[in-house]
């Protein structure tokens, strides 16, 4: 029974130039999630103010 599968983790340069709803500033990437049945990528962004969004 296989367990656990491998998984690579790869580190991005953050280039994001996705802006807060709220403030108007440029969010910084988050998290990156990757559903591995579909391969959608999902992103995750946050802003210095708090507010947070996600795309796919």
């Amino acid at each position: 029974m296989k367990l656990f599968e491998a998984r690579e983790l790869v580190e991005m340069k953050d280039e994001c130039t996705r802006e807060c709803r709220s403030c108007r500033r440029r969010m910084k990437l988050l998290h990156t999630f990757v559903d591995l049945n579909s391969v959608v990528f999902f992103h995750m962004f946050e802003c210095t103010c708090g507010e947070r969004t996600w795309d796919n």
